[in-house]
């Protein structure tokens, strides 16, 4: 065979070696088509399965600013007492106000709900307000409620008290009814024109007859405790209810009266003041090296009327809704205006 013949045969044989190598390519190309396509598909999968996740977190999401639905499931899971639904339901003012219908608290016949969230907000505020300043501590809102009355005047027994009160005076009105009132020495002013600092309305006594002490909660916090003349009080406080409670045995109020202006205002009784008491919230209540305005009242009967059992024994905070409360029956002073 001569040269040019064994050139082509290796020419041929050349080419039937590299015919398989572009096949083994494309099958090459193929796999990683299918390859790829595969992990496409998967991660469409997975996209698709986050999606199923996260509609479902949405679903879960809605239900959870529901708090009917988060205790009907804590009842039903067993992880929630229905025995003891207060704080489960606290940030439903519905609840709360039947809540507070069923605990006496809040009269529907003449507070309605819709009238009663109106004022719910306004607890809310201070709570939160007092919380976030640190002068509420370790309280939930609902028993906070609960120690206010649900901001509602305490009811009282027709067969131990007159019920007189003081109504709101317009801006209008250059003359309030309220300064035709006596105030009497022992006499316990409650209002609900003011809520502040955690207290929800304000308390005050009378140190004498025509004279008022109190703890304003507002000016001077290190130096809070005051005394104003009755007839400048009431009209300070005219824009809200006014109620004033009477002990019966007058010479025990005048007792307490007297000990209050000695101890909380001037140690000689004189119009000078030479007690200094700082304004503070605190659930130490027989300390008086600090006060608040119904502490001031309850220690000034607990305190002033000594041995006898004029006043029951409790512990933690006594709001201006509360303070009637802490009278024994024996004791229980009269309502008047």
């Amino acid at each position: 065979m001569n040269k040019f013949y064994k050139k082509i045969l290796g020419m041929v044989l050349s080419l039937l070696f590299l015919m398989p190598l572009p096949i083994m390519a494309n099958e090459k190309n193929l796999q990683e088509v299918n390859i790829d396509s595969l992990q496409k598909s998967n991660v469409e999968d997975s996209q698709e399965i986050k999606s199923t996740d996260i509609e479902t977190s949405n679903v879960n999401q809605e239900n959870v600013q529901d708090p009917n639905v988060l205790y009907q499931k804590g009842v039903e899971s067993g992880s929630i007492d229905s025995s003891n639904v207060n704080q489960e339901n606290v940030q439903d003012p519905n609840v709360l106000y039947q809540k507070g219908v069923e605990s006496g608290s809040i009269d529907s016949s003449e507070v309605s709900q819709e009238n009663w969230q109106d004022q719910e907000k306004d607890l809310r505020e201070n709570y939160n307000t007092a919380i976030a300043q640190g002068i509420l501590k370790d309280i939930s809102y609902n028993k906070w409620l609960e120690l206010n009355n649900y901001g509602q005047f305490p009811k009282m027994n027709s067969e131990l008290f007159d019920e007189i009160v003081i109504k709101p005076s317009s801006r209008r009105q250059k003359r309030s009814t309220s300064n035709n009132i006596p105030i009497l020495s022992g006499d316990i002013l409650i209002t609900n024109s003011t809520s502040s600092y955690g207290v929800a309305g304000h308390a005050a006594i009378a140190n004498g007859n025509g004279y008022v002490l109190d703890m304003p909660g507002y000016g001077d916090l290190n130096d809070n405790n005051r005394q104003s003349s009755a007839s400048n009080w009431l009209s300070y406080y005219k824009k809200g209810w006014i109620k004033i409670y009477r002990l019966k045995n007058r010479d025990l109020a005048r007792q307490v009266g007297r000990y209050a202006d000695r101890h909380y205002y001037s140690t000689n009784g004189s119009a000078t003041k030479n007690i200094h008491i700082p304004y503070r919230l605190s659930p130490h209540l027989y300390d008086m090296s600090t006060a608040y305005c119904s502490k001031l009242v309850y220690c000034a009967y607990w305190y002033g009327t000594g041995s006898l059992p004029v006043m029951k024994r409790t512990s933690g905070y006594v709001t201006p809704r509360g303070l009637v409360d802490c009278f024994t029956s024996a004791y229980m002073p009269s309502r008047i205006s």
